[in-house]
C-alpha cells in the first residue's frame, strides 16, 4: 500500500471439480501479521494496483464471464466493475493522481492474404477457408492457430467509462 502497512497479493488454487486454475486478491497486514481475503468466488482476480491514496485498488477479474478491470473501495469493502473491454486488459498501469488507467489490449490486425477467394454463391455450403501465415510464430501450445492481434495501449477513466484506443501500429506494446 502507498503507506507501506498492507499488501495485496493473489492467491491461487485449484477447482477439484473442474480442474480449473482459479484466484482471488488476499490482504496481508504487516502490523498485525494477518492475511484476510478481499475477493471471493470461482473466478481469477488477479493483478491488484493500489490508487495512489490508498483508498482502493484496481484488478482485473473475470467473474462476469471475461476479463475487465474492477475497482475496489477498502472503506466500503464494495467493488464495481468499470471496464466493458472486448478482450482482456493486462500491464495496468496508475496516473499518479490516481485518475488515470493505461492498460494493454490485443487489437486484431488486418489480414494481408497474398490470394483474394472469391466470395461463395448464396446458399453454398464450401469448407473452411485455408489458413494463410506470414509470421514465424504463428501457433502456441494449449493455444493453437495464434491469432493476427497487436497489444495495443489503451487509457480509461479509474470511475469508468469508454477506454481510449492511443497507439494504433501493428506492434506489440509492452
Amino acid at each position: 500500500s502507498p503507506d507501506g502497512n498492507k499488501v495485496l497479493y493473489t492467491r491461487n488454487y485449484k477447482d477439484v471439480m473442474t480442474d480449473r486454475n482459479l484466484s482471488n486478491i488476499w490482504l496481508y497486514n504487516l502490523s498485525d501479521q494477518t492475511n484476510t481475503p478481499i475477493t471471493s468466488g470461482i473466478q481469477n482476480d488477479n493483478s491488484p494496483k493500489w490508487l495512489p491514496d490508498g483508498k482502493g485498488f484496481l484488478y482485473v477479474s473475470n467473474e462476469t464471464g471475461k476479463s475487465q478491470i474492477h475497482r475496489y473501495w477498502m472503506q466500503s469493502n464494495k467493488s464495481a466493475q468499470i471496464s466493458n473491454l472486448q478482450k482482456s486488459p493486462g500491464g495496468i498501469s496508475i496516473s499518479p493522481d490516481g485518475k488515470w488507467i493505461a492498460f494493454l489490449s490485443p487489437v486484431d490486425n488486418a489480414a494481408n492474404s497474398l490470394v483474394q477467394l472469391p466470395s461463395k454463391p448464396a446458399g453454398a455450403k464450401w469448407n473452411d477457408p485455408p489458413l494463410y501465415f506470414d509470421k514465424l510464430k504463428y501457433q502456441s501450445d494449449g493455444r493453437g492457430f495464434l491469432k493476427n492481434q497487436s497489444r495495443q495501449i489503451f487509457i480509461l477513466s479509474t470511475d469508468g467509462g469508454t477506454a481510449l484506443q492511443i497507439t494504433s501500429e501493428e506492434i506489440n506494446h509492452n
